[in-house]
């Protein structure tokens, strides 16, 4: 057993289906984004530079938002991608569900510029070049759109937990709070939806919204 062991050592495999649907996507659509480039530049879309650094920026992007993007976001940023308050209200649909910020916009985050200029490019590619909607079809229906979802829905998680959070303060000797996300998330999986919902006043696929 030993023997086995040492050959073919033990690895624990961690599925997110049905877990966190959309986290899951998010994370595959970025690895069939770098498997896509290289056939781009092989039918001649994008140059050789433009893959290599596609591949780059799809690898720094696919690390930063499981990593340092929750560290980020804030009720209050002057970075609009960063600020909760900014980006998760929408005047345009429900003023109740808008929130005026105290401060500006002024500054950029380089990880998320070039995560959006990266997506944004081959976004064009697939938009205005026949022969690259040809080669990979299935990334021209909108793969490249999946990435910004899992962005919404990071920004979408922090500001859920930060009211799962104020709920448990308030708890005392007489209340009792029922958890079942869980069981919501496996539904949507289950009946193959989409999941690219969200509530009023919440932006799709994670774009910032308009301040109140």
């Amino acid at each position: 057993m030993l023997n086995i062991l040492s050959e073919c050592s033990a690895t624990v495999c961690k599925s997110l289906q049905g877990l966190d649907y959309i986290t899951a996507n998010g994370s595959k659509a970025f690895d069939d984004l770098c498997a896509a480039v290289p056939r781009l530049q092989k039918c001649g879309s994008v140059s050789r530079e433009s893959k290599d650094e596609s591949q780059s920026l799809l690898k720094s992007g696919k690390h930063y938002l499981k990593s340092d993007y929750k560290v980020h976001v804030s009720r209050s940023s002057t970075v609009a991608e960063h600020c909760s308050t900014f980006s998760l209200s929408d005047e345009a649909k429900d003023k109740c569900f808008s929130s005026t910020c105290d401060h500006t916009h002024n500054d950029v985050c380089p990880q998320c510029e070039a995560l959006n200029n990266v997506l944004a490019d081959i976004g064009d590619v697939f938009n205005n070049d026949p022969i690259a909607i040809a080669e990979d079809e299935l990334v021209a229906c909108g793969l490249h759109k999946m990435p910004k979802s899992w962005k919404g829905h990071q920004l979408r998680s922090i500001t859920q937990d930060e009211s799962r959070l104020d709920v448990l303060r308030r708890l005392d000797q007489s209340s009792v709070l029922i958890t079942n996300d869980w069981a919501i998330k496996y539904n949507h999986f289950y009946l193959r939806s989409t999941g690219n919902h969200s509530g009023t006043g919440l932006q799709n696929e994670g774009s910032p919204g308009t301040s109140a």
